[in-house]
């Protein structure tokens, strides 16, 4: 048996930790989804601004339900904005309306989360595909077929999901 044949279970790799190296290699599946990601982004925004406006918009209701007013003063900033009855009667429904919002900008994020993630790692799969197929016929009888299926199914999925895992803990 040949040295130049590579053993898979005596691999490892000596770059495992170097995240500059890794994200190198990395880019070209990210390349492909790179517009996703940044409509990801950019919905993430009104996403975290509802949360926002929800517990903003409670106050004055609750200061109204609470105290009974007609006529509610509402300090924000140094500015006193006024608000009538008939307008604090909305507030509920301005409420349920942008938890709709949310709800569904919360839907449409994990939607394209899960759509990245699942390209990232087909793409990669179908390399990989690609480069055992290509592989020289003493690989396969140096090296398991269960280690193999292994590698090429389970190490694909890791990496675009720890990636995806990454981007989403950055945005949400």
């Amino acid at each position: 048996m040949s040295d130049n044949t590579l053993k898979l279970k005596d691999t490892n790799s000596r770059n495992a930790f170097r995240y500059g190296h890794l994200m190198k290699r990395m880019y070209p599946y990210i390349k492909t989804v790179l517009g996703r990601t940044a409509l990801l982004i950019l919905l993430a925004i009104p996403l975290g601004l509802l949360d926002g406006v929800i517990a903003f918009s409670l106050r004055p209701y609750m200061d109204y339900v609470v105290n009974g007013n007609e006529t509610q003063v509402f300090e924000f900033q140094g500015y006193k904005i006024q608000l009538q009855s008939f307008l604090i009667k909305f507030i509920p429904y301005a409420i349920v309306f942008f938890a709709l919002i949310q709800g569904l900008l919360r839907y449409v994020c994990n939607y394209l989360t899960e759509w990245t993630g699942n390209k990232m790692s087909n793409t990669l799969k179908i390399d990989l595909f690609r480069k055992l197929t290509a592989m020289d016929t003493k690989f396969y009888d140096i090296n398991s077929s269960g280690l193999v299926l292994s590698r090429f199914l389970t190490d694909p999925e890791q990496a675009s999901r720890t990636l995806i895992f990454t981007i989403k803990t950055f945005i949400f």
